[in-house]
């Protein structure tokens, strides 16, 4: 007698991104902020669970087995006697219900801030440029192209320092990204009860009889009240094996894991000419 499985699993994925542009301007010249953020949220979840086989009687529950009696995450409930029998081995055995649970989140920033002594529009157009490399963003690695590849604004803005067009040029770039998890698991087992409203006998002629967490009770109904049997057998449980008797204690299980890690780099450069 052994369960059925049943399975469940879920994902759920969501991804936000943004892009900022900032403008600051004085007397004597103007800046240029512009950033790119992204996160990322994951959640994973699944179970896979035993639906138990239950024999229920008004009267008695006879169990022959012609070789081994196996019993994995059973219920067996009788009114009065509840008897099993084996030639060889009786395994009353439990079954794990099993889940578990994973959630991500991932972000990720980038950006790039001129600075210029002077407001030239050719500036500004090299600064465009890199603007467009921070919008092509989509992790840490190509945060980083975009960081470094915004430098070539730099060299723009640095030629026209160069010419005595412009004052003064800075430029600072980088990036950071984050990335946080969380797991856990765990394992219920489902075991075998075996319940007579008077008594219980359990044999294994040739054999074992294994238990594996097995709740086994006379004496008492379904619903796990006394009963009113006044016979010397009310109450009695009887286990009788050609070999061993193993009596053993299902366990359960609960795990859980976190980690975090983060990366970043920034780079500034700022030249000026009189």
């Amino acid at each position: 007698i052994t369960p059925g499985a049943e399975a469940y699993a879920s994902h759920e994925k969501e991804e936000k991104s943004g892009f900022g542009i900032q403008f600051g301007s004085s007397g004597s010249g103007f800046s240029i902020g512009i950033g790119a953020k992204k996160t990322k949220d994951e959640l994973n979840e699944g179970a896979a669970t035993n639906a138990g086989s239950r024999l229920q009687a008004g009267r008695d529950i006879t169990i022959n087995a012609g070789r081994d009696a196996n019993l994995q995450a059973a219920e067996v409930a009788a009114d009065r006697d509840v008897a099993i029998t084996a030639e060889r081995d009786v395994n009353l055995l439990a079954a794990q219900d099993k889940s578990n649970y994973e959630a991500i989140h991932e972000e990720l920033f980038a950006g790039v801030t001129v600075a210029v002594g002077s407001g030239l529009v050719s500036a500004a157009q090299s600064v465009g440029q890199a603007a467009e490399k921070i919008g092509d963003v989509s992790d840490k690695y190509s945060a980083a192209n975009a960081a470094f590849a915004s430098m070539k604004a730099y060299d723009a803005l640095d030629n026209l320092a160069n010419g005595g067009s412009m004052a003064s040029v800075s430029v600072t770039a980088g990036f950071t990204h984050q990335k946080s998890s969380t797991s856990s698991s765990a394992e219920v087992p489902v075991v075998t009860t075996v319940t007579g409203g008077r008594s219980v006998s359990i044999e294994a002629k040739s054999g074992d009889i294994n238990s594996h967490g097995a709740q086994i009770a006379a004496g008492y109904d379904s619903d796990g009240l006394l009963t009113d049997f006044d016979d010397e057998k009310a109450g009695d449980i009887s286990l009788h094996a050609g070999k061993d008797i193993n009596l053993e204690s299902a366990e359960a299980r609960n795990e859980t894991s976190s980690k975090s890690s983060s990366s970043g780099a920034s780079i500034g450069v700022s030249v000026a000419c009189f």
